[in-house]
């Protein structure tokens, strides 16, 4: 889709919006985002699955906002789908920042990031799940949830990693895909996650270095907190700050699914790299990115059991 297909899908659904500036500001797996005016931001699906993420928005956030400390979008319009345009699609007030993903930001300002962060996710996991029943957010077991994530590693390392691995390499991925189901603790209780939470969807003003919003919600669920932690607490300097601040809602296996999760993302990332790496570069990389397998952050980015038992709001509240 071209701004000028959104200026007119917009316009043609709500005729009183001037729709005079309009220009993408992003294009994912599941949706095209569109700058309108410099104050909206509206979010067009790309696959049927998009239509569904962005009802589960509309519904969702406007009940975790009270009891999340950094902003998260607002949607004010939602379409459903008409004669007049086929499909649904949403546009909320736009949050000014830039990726953090994208910026370089100084020492201080990647700890505090980390601190801003690890008080959010608290927030975000410790959230009463019974005040989103209802809200068509999905939710799995910590069995289905740990499941359903080493499939899909698996899958995407069956064509992108192990063809680049010996065969030794390839029984210890599995194993530990294999040790991260065995580990987990029966009455662990699961928790409310983003889905999809990676520096490329927390936004920071590029002067004060400060967080100025959470986005891209599409895939809230229920399901193992220890699953959303490791590509925060990973990240350097961030992840050293997030570990003194985020209290988790912690069960006895939580630090040791934190480390596999930890793995298995890694190797996701190594599988990612190695598909834009020249083939003449491919072993170099493989071994120099394995190596960090053998120094996951436990010790040091980790959520300690102390900052665990702080006192904090129930989780039933």
């Amino acid at each position: 889709m071209r701004p000028s297909d959104a200026r007119r899908i917009i316009r043609r659904c709500w005729p009183a919006m001037p729709a005079r500036f309009v220009s993408l500001s992003g294009l994912g797996e599941d949706f095209q985002s569109f700058e309108v005016d410099r104050r909206w931001i509206f979010r067009f699906p790309i696959r049927p699955e998009g239509e569904e993420q962005i009802a589960r928005e509309w519904v969702a956030l406007p009940e975790l906002a009270p009891r999340l400390s950094l902003p998260v979008p607002q949607y004010e319009f939602l379409w459903e789908p008409t004669r007049r345009y086929p499909h649904r699609f949403g546009g909320y007030r736009k949050i000014e920042g830039t990726p953090l993903f994208d910026m370089s930001i100084s020492v201080a300002g990647r700890r505090r990031a980390g601190a801003e962060l690890a008080r959010f996710l608290s927030e975000l996991h410790r959230f009463p799940l019974r005040r989103v029943e209802g809200l068509e957010i999905p939710v799995t077991s910590l069995r289905q949830c740990v499941q359903a994530r080493v499939d899909w590693s698996v899958r995407i390392f069956e064509s992108a990693l192990f063809p680049y691995l010996s065969e030794r390499r390839i029984r210890s991925v599995v194993a530990m895909g294999e040790l991260l189901e065995r580990d987990l603790t029966v009455d662990a209780p699961p928790s409310l996650l983003h889905g999809d939470l990676g520096l490329e969807h927390v936004l920071a003003d590029q002067k004060t270095e400060a967080i100025t919003g959470v986005i891209d919600w599409g895939d809230l669920m229920v399901g193992d907190p220890a699953a959303e932690v490791p590509v925060i607490a990973g990240a350097p300097e961030i992840g050293v700050a997030f570990a003194r601040e985020y209290r988790p809602p912690y069960d006895d296996g939580f630090s040791r699914r934190v480390d596999l999760w930890w793995r298995l993302w890694w190797m996701r990332h190594i599988a990612a790299r190695l598909r834009r790496t020249a083939e003449f570069r491919r072993k170099r990389v493989l071994e120099t990115m394995w190596g960090r397998l053998k120094r996951p952050p436990a010790r040091e980015y980790m959520p300690s059991r102390a900052n665990s038992a702080r006192p904090s709001q129930p989780r039933d509240a």
